[in-house]
């Protein structure tokens, strides 16, 4: 899948339709239980899946059901280029590696205390990715509380949920920097998700394709953060130890796709 289609994955979300995507975490499924969710998030019209963790993960495990995703993709959409797409959610160059999808979500941590998580795991992958064929997509993330093991792991100064005046500045440098997308996470498990309070001021400002994740649990958390300005929905824990998950899923992606964007007549010049 070439960089430009997933591109225009993204930037499509803030001019046609917003965009869902599920979250598998290795650790959290047996490859059994990734086939289910996959083919659960498929009938439910999911946009595509990030493959990652940010603890227990190694290459093989990423490689490992990095394939069973892409075969369920292959069977659901065979030759289809315009399928769903599987990118890496990683947490280190050495998972980011593998050749197990069709691109990733190249996260720079920004408010991370530790150079490893800005630049320094990047840095060790980027000359690669080629090579491997995955197609970057940069990402500028801002984590706020309680962060999960993700902000854990990654040394985060940790956002309160309420600090939309921090979290704008990050995300106007990140668009300064040209990052291709804005990421807004509370983190994998978080008991509540990100205020529509918080979100909207900075959907208001930045002209990037605007990612929310975490805590979002329900169709009314995901109805409230799309009415604030997220373009991109990233759901993972509704699809833990989900009996229902099908359901679960049909009725957060069905919110997702009826908001409509936040520029239906096309980005503005300025």
């Amino acid at each position: 899948m070439k960089h430009g289609r997933l591109q225009n994955l993204f930037s499509r979300s803030m001019t046609h339709r917003k965009v869902h995507f599920t979250s598998c975490d290795p650790v959290k499924h047996t490859i059994r239980r990734v086939r289910e969710v996959v083919e659960a998030a498929l009938d439910a019209g999911t946009d595509g899946f990030l493959l990652g963790g940010s603890t227990g993960v190694d290459r093989a495990m990423v490689e490992r059901y990095g394939r069973t995703i892409r075969e369920c993709l292959d069977e659901r959409f065979p030759g289809d280029p315009e399928r769903p797409p599987l990118l890496l959610f990683p947490s280190s160059a050495a998972t980011g590696l593998a050749d197990a999808a069709d691109g990733i979500l190249f996260l720079s941590l920004l408010n991370s205390n530790d150079v490893r998580y800005l630049i320094r795991e990047q840095s060790g992958a980027a000359p690669y990715l080629p090579a491997i064929g995955l197609a970057p997509i940069g990402c500028g993330m801002i984590m706020f509380e309680p962060g999960g093991t993700a902000g854990r792991i990654g040394h985060a100064d940790l956002l309160r949920p309420d600090d939309w005046q921090t979290a704008l500045g990050y995300a106007a440098a990140a668009a300064a920097f040209g990052f291709d997308t804005v990421y807004l996470n509370a983190g994998s498990g978080s008991p509540q998700p990100i205020p529509a309070a918080t979100i909207r001021p900075i959907a208001e400002i930045i002209r990037k394709p605007l990612l929310v994740g975490g805590g979002l649990k329900d169709a009314d958390q995901v109805r409230e953060a799309v009415a604030a300005g997220a373009d991109v929905i990233v759901t993972g824990t509704v699809v833990e130890n989900n009996p229902r998950v099908g359901e679960s899923l049909a009725a957060i992606v069905r919110i997702v796709h009826e908001q409509p964007p936040r520029y239906p007549a096309g980005l503005p010049d300025v």
